[in-house]
């Protein structure tokens, strides 16, 4: 079986992580304020991101994920979701919130009918 790729898992991924980011910025002087309009523009780069996902799709990419895959979303994630310096701290439980997610996600697949994922490895620092 020919695999699917992850077009639309890494577009949820990229709007997951964009609106993030807006979020972080709108909340890190812990206000909302007429201010925050400014941000306004990395709403509309995640709704776009997010009208672009087939979402009949992201089933079956979730059934078919694997190592290298889950690995290429957590660091897509990554690279998208920026939190100002003060919030660094939360930044990295996000992201590694995240990449237990997508362990989550790809074990689920391995269960579900039709799921082809690959087994996960779960790699433990030496």
């Amino acid at each position: 079986m020919a695999k699917l790729g992850v077009v639309n898992l890494t577009l949820l991924t990229a709007a997951l992580g964009q609106a993030a980011t807006v979020g972080g910025l709108i909340f890190e002087d812990g206000d909302v304020t007429i201010g925050d309009v400014r941000h306004l523009r990395g709403v509309l780069v995640a709704l776009k991101k997010l009208k672009a996902v087939s979402y009949l799709e992201l089933l079956p990419e979730s059934k078919d994920l694997d190592d290298a895959e889950r690995e290429e979303l957590s660091a897509l994630f990554a690279q998208v979701f920026v939190l100002p310096s003060s919030l660094k701290t939360h930044e990295e439980i996000v992201e590694a919130g995240i990449g237990y997610l997508l362990l989550a996600i790809q074990a689920i697949g391995i269960f579900l009918p039709g799921g082809t994922a690959v087994p996960f490895r779960r790699t433990v620092a030496a």
